[in-house]
């Protein structure tokens, strides 16, 4: 797995169902569902620095998703998770190069970056998964975060203060089980072109987009 490689991009979660509006205009500023679930309020484009920005991120959904159970007390969400919460979702990546992180609290911009600029659908890339023995390809957002989550040593942390630290600590922990269900160390991480993505793996599933009638 080639860390540094993958630590150059910003990452942006999105669901399934947006892949073919984002071909045609690209990630615009907005205040989506996923931002309001993380208490955003500022229409922005938002990211994750790299992997530990993404596992960061990732921390903070868990522990509102939590919360949230705890304090509505919703008897639907008794056998649900963040995931399910979301909806059908995948990881969007474009390189960082060009981009300023406008968050101005530098603590935590590696985990709640944002952008006031557009992103064009020429930028974007997508984070699948590829098994090196049977080809299989996957690319739900859960399934990228426990392979970074596998392959990540928390020991290898470098941004966050020590009480995130503590708290990225303690997702990997809560996660560990989940991560033994499957060898991660069958795949292999790849990043490819959203156009590529869409005509190679999507195509055949256009009226279920269309339907958002995606199931994973």
């Amino acid at each position: 797995m080639n860390i540094d490689y993958l630590n150059q991009f910003y990452y942006h979660h999105t669901k399934l169902k947006n892949v073919l509006k984002i071909l045609e205009t690209g990630l615009v500023s907005k205040i989506g569902e996923a931002s309001k679930f993380g208490n955003e309020t500022i229409p922005k484009v938002y990211f994750s620095e790299g992997i530990e920005g993404v596992l960061a991120i990732s921390e903070v959904f868990q522990d509102r998703f939590n919360s949230l159970m705890r304090e509505q007390g919703k008897m639907e969400w008794k056998n649900k998770n963040v995931e399910e919460y979301l909806g059908e979702s995948i990881y969007l990546c474009f390189d960082g190069k060009d981009i300023e992180n406008e968050n101005p609290d530098k603590e935590n911009a590696f985990r709640n970056g944002y952008t006031s600029k557009n992103i064009s659908p020429q930028k974007l890339k997508i984070c699948i998964l590829r098994n090196i023995y049977t080809n299989q390809i996957l690319w739900h957002r859960d399934d990228i975060i426990k392979y970074m989550l596998a392959n990540y040593p928390i020991d290898n942390f470098q941004n966050g203060d020590e009480y995130q630290k503590q708290e990225i600590t303690n997702y990997y922990s809560f996660r560990q089980k989940e991560l033994l269900q499957t060898d991660w160390q069958n795949f292999k991480i790849e990043i490819i072109g959203l156009k590529f993505f869409y005509e190679q793996f999507l195509i055949n599933y256009v009226e279920l987009i269309d339907k958002h009638e995606f199931r994973r």
